[in-house]
């Protein structure tokens, strides 16, 4: 249970990190707080879920982990547009963005823990 808090944290923050240096890549016009909080409740729902289906024992860690994380690119990109008013395009790149750099950091991560 500890993993699954110290993993979640670790998303939050790469994710965090991520929107920030998208917002400050496109401007000021868009409202950081706004979607910080957005993101990190998108997570919320999404990381527990994500999560509770990888230890449903799929035979096939890694399809089943990639196919996760393509569909929760794709919900919280929906979520980004309709609740955060992003265009579709910004949004879809967004969530890709901090799905992936989260990716990146949690597969290698996982992978060192399995040997501890």
């Amino acid at each position: 249970m500890i993993l699954y808090f110290v993993c979640f944290a670790l998303t939050l923050a790469i994710e965090w990190g991520v929107l920030l240096i998208w917002v400050s890549l496109r401007g000021p016009s868009y409202r950081t707080f706004d979607l910080c909080l957005l993101l990190g409740g998108m997570n919320c729902i999404t990381h527990p879920l994500a999560w509770w289906l990888l230890a449903c024992g799929n035979p096939s860690f890694f399809f089943a982990y990639f196919g996760i994380e393509i569909a929760v690119v794709f919900v919280e990109a929906c979520v980004l547009h309709r609740l955060g008013g992003l265009p579709g395009r910004s949004a879809f790149l967004l969530s890709l963005a901090c799905n992936l750099a989260s990716l990146l950091v949690g597969i290698p991560l996982l992978w060192f823990l399995s040997f501890i």
